[in-house]
């Protein structure tokens, strides 16, 4: 039994290290398909700003990298009790009625799979999108 216990604290002990020490991908990377979109009558450039001064206002979200030519952020947060911690890239396309928003999620620990974790991940992406909208909302 107390083996079975330090076995487990030690493979928790090396996914939280390999979490913690992991870099930030470069601004070019592909996140994957888990993506939402929305439209905001806003231009990209203001967009943009907004987007990458979200980590000030809400603490939950660190800003891990920010390229104002391609029009990324790349936010992140870390480990919790429901997550290993996701990166969160964050796109603005210029359209002629204002701006479309991709907001992606992308996991940093990469061996996760099946129904909860997907229903998670859902609720993650849901919860950033929302996020973003709402601090889009105060500056029109």
């Amino acid at each position: 039994m107390l083996t079975g216990l330090v076995v487990a604290l030690i493979v928790l002990g090396a996914i939280y290290g390999y979490v913690a020490i992991r870099p930030v991908p470069p601004i070019d990377a592909d996140f994957g398909p888990d993506k939402q979109s929305f439209s905001v009558p806003m231009p990209a450039d203001e967009v943009f700003k907004v987007v990458e001064g979200l980590p000030v206002s809400a603490a939950k979200y660190k800003l891990g990298r920010a390229d104002a030519t391609k029009r990324r952020v790349i936010l992140h947060d870390g480990m919790g009790m429901k997550s290993y911690g996701n990166f969160y890239p964050i796109d603005v396309t210029p359209t002629a009625s204002g701006s479309d928003v991709t907001v992606g999620i992308k996991s940093k620990y990469p061996l996760q799979f099946g129904p909860f974790v997907r229903k998670q991940r859902d609720a993650q992406l849901a919860a950033i999108v929302s996020d973003v909208k709402a601090k889009l909302a105060g500056t029109i």
